[in-house]
């Protein structure tokens, strides 16, 4: 686990702030979905394909800021809580917060290892927004394998509050690959009994064309 990963407030940034993480998480989740061998890279479009993943992310996010547009091989969409995760409700409501210290899933009553699990799906996580004016939950966590599975990464999301601010962005992006189970989860820090709102910004990547969900 990386010890960059943490939440940057809205309140700190400019639109040129929030459009420049935007554009690396796309580029992020291009360059992985063509690793997955979902799309390809096409040099007529992109030009020729530099040797490292880095340096591949850099030409794409120049790439898409440029132009406004995905590499044609791809389709790009928002998660969609019913279709990516057999959720209840088409929703971003948390389980219940019923004890502090323990995590939730942030995606009410969802399978027990939801998304990615196709082969022509990837999802790039990119940014955190909670609908309370009280914050009622300290951490946003990804977890591989089930809800207690190993940890990829995790959100202090104290921050926006001492910020009185509600939404901010990932410092670096988690990615869904294909085919894998994962859990998407909040830590309880005040215990309210009820769903909480927090709306985690996901990129879903697939096949152009070969849309699944």
């Amino acid at each position: 686990m990386s010890s960059r990963q943490y939440v940057i407030p809205t309140k700190r940034m400019t639109l040129s702030d929030e459009k420049d993480y935007r554009f690396g998480a796309l580029a992020t989740g291009v360059v992985r979905a063509f690793a997955k061998n979902i799309g390809e890279w096409d040099p007529r479009e992109l030009g020729n394909q530099p040797a490292t993943a880095d340096a591949q992310i850099a030409q794409v996010k120049n790439y898409i800021a440029s132009t406004g547009l995905i590499p044609k091989s791809l389709d790009v969409r928002m998660w969609r809580n019913i279709d990516d995760a057999a959720c209840a409700v088409d929703q971003w409501r948390t389980a219940a917060l019923a004890v502090v210290g323990t995590e939730y899933s942030a995606l009410q009553a969802v399978a027990a290892a939801p998304a990615a699990n196709r082969a022509t799906k990837l999802v790039v996580w990119h940014k955190v927004s909670i609908d309370q004016a009280a914050l009622n939950i300290s951490r946003v966590i990804f977890r591989r394998t089930n809800a207690t599975g190993i940890l990829m990464a995790q959100f202090d999301v104290e921050e926006l509050a001492m910020q009185e601010v509600m939404q901010g962005y990932f410092s670096e992006p988690v990615v869904w690959d294909p085919n894998l189970p994962y859990a998407l989860n909040v830590l309880c820090r005040i215990v309210t009994g009820l769903f909480d709102r927090v709306i985690v910004g996901g990129f879903v990547f697939e096949p152009a064309g070969q849309t699944n969900a």
